[in-house]
């Protein structure tokens, strides 16, 4: 995987994690599906608001939980703070 799709994945595990999994590599690809989608969101100009509400949509629809919308708006500058911290690249995508 690339640099910044671990950093996904570790921000979701880490600091986003709805469900209060272990936080550490007992499961690491816990909500790799969702990094994929973030990851890919990250090149289509997103806004906060925009992934905000898909990690919302996440947690209360696909997970069952109760919404976090301040939580969830956080995480999605962190994520937005990303594009600026590491220069896209053109291959920077993972394999399918």
């Amino acid at each position: 995987m690339t640099g910044r799709m671990d950093a996904i994945r570790t921000l979701l595990r880490v600091e986003w994690n709805p469900t209060g999994a272990d936080r550490d590599a007992d499961a690491p690809d816990r909500y790799d599906g969702y990094a994929l989608r973030l990851f890919s969101m990250l090149y289509s100009a997103p806004t906060e608001q925009r992934i905000a509400d898909y990690l919302e949509r996440v947690q209360t629809i696909d997970l069952g939980l109760a919404a976090r919308p301040a939580h969830n708006r956080a995480v999605a500058r962190k994520l937005l703070a990303m594009l600026d911290e590491e220069p896209p690249l053109e291959m920077d995508a993972p394999e399918a």
